[in-house]
């Protein structure tokens, strides 16, 4: 048999170099990819010396009739990633969990979740032999499922999970007890002038949102909406295209296009930026904090584990 050593990657992105005889990597997905902490986990691995691997992701689901939950290309690029790590990977399979997308979608209830663990308890064992047997087993994909998921993946690992910190609020509930920024697994979550605030390393876990003991967390509605108005109707996003570029004619027209997507993406956290400050700074006012921590979360219970809710 085997003896587990479980390692936790938020505590460190180096491993252990001990030989191991059977490696696990564990993850959920975020938007049909490996989350960006993990990435990077595997990307400072040693080199595996072909040692066998299994891959499991868990992804969120919300139905109980119906398999909402999706992985994605999450299992295809965590074996990508291995294997340039000269790790030999011989099963990965994905586990419909309930979901924690709590900033986008309500928790569903106790007996929801309940049927939706019930249905993927037998599949835990079934994986679990086909693992302890060393059978090679892969989850297949729809190709067309596939194909799209890994646009998706990457613009939510570069942009998506970072914009979602910038929309997170503390509201007035708040009373500092620090949870937040002590479990943040990326420490994205600091404290500044009496006043929580997310930096732009946010991973997009829900953790935050989940475990506030006062439900204070809230994701703002004004954020977003202030954000893409300033950005869309911004005079120098909407003038810089017009401006003559020699040195783009040398380039041609894929040069153009990739100019103009850095040039986007640069405005983009420019602008949020802007907007972040002058909401920080201003949300020092109850009046204008209670507007700008409005959102439709404040309506939604949370999907909390209990691990999480004591400080250690």
């Amino acid at each position: 048999g085997y003896k587990p050593i479980i390692h936790a990657i938020e505590n460190s992105f180096y491993p252990n170099t001990v030989n191991m005889d059977l490696h696990i990597f564990f993850f959920p997905v975020y938007a049909t990819a490996v989350p960006h902490i993990m990435c990077k986990y595997l990307l400072h691995l040693n080199n595996g010396k072909n040692a066998k691997t299994a891959v499991i992701s868990t992804n969120g689901r919300i139905s109980t009739r119906v398999r909402d939950g999706y992985q994605g290309w999450a299992l295809h690029q965590a074996r990508l990633l291995l294997y340039f790590k000269n790790f030999d990977v011989f099963f990965s399979d994905t586990l419909d969990y309930p979901h924690n997308m709590t900033a986008f979608f309500p928790p569903r209830s106790k007996e929801n979740n309940q049927k939706i663990m019930e249905k993927v308890l037998p599949r835990i064992h079934n994986i679990s032999n086909k693992i302890i047997k060393g059978q090679k087993s892969h989850r297949k994909i729809f190709l067309l499922n596939f194909i799209w998921s890994i646009p998706f993946g990457f613009l939510y690992s570069l942009i998506g999970r970072r914009v979602i910190g910038k929309l997170y609020v503390a509201d007035l509930k708040c009373d500092l007890c620090g949870l937040c920024v002590q479990k943040c697994p990326v420490n994205a979550i600091h404290i500044k002038n009496n006043k929580i605030h997310w930096n732009w390393n946010c991973e997009g876990c829900m953790r935050c949102i989940n475990i506030c003991p006062k439900q204070a967390i809230q994701m703002s509605f004004v954020r977003l909406m202030a954000s893409i108005l300033v950005y869309w109707k911004n005079p120098l996003y909407l003038s810089y295209k017009f401006i003559p570029l020699i040195f783009l004619k040398k380039l041609g027209s894929a040069g153009k296009f990739t100019f103009e997507i850095l040039i986007d993406i640069f405005l983009f956290f420019l602008f949020f930026s802007i907007i972040d400050f002058v909401f920080f700074v201003i949300s020092k006012l109850h009046f204008f904090r209670n507007i700008i921590s409005f959102g439709f979360t404040k309506f939604f219970n949370r999907y909390r584990l209990k691990d999480f809710l004591q400080k250690k």
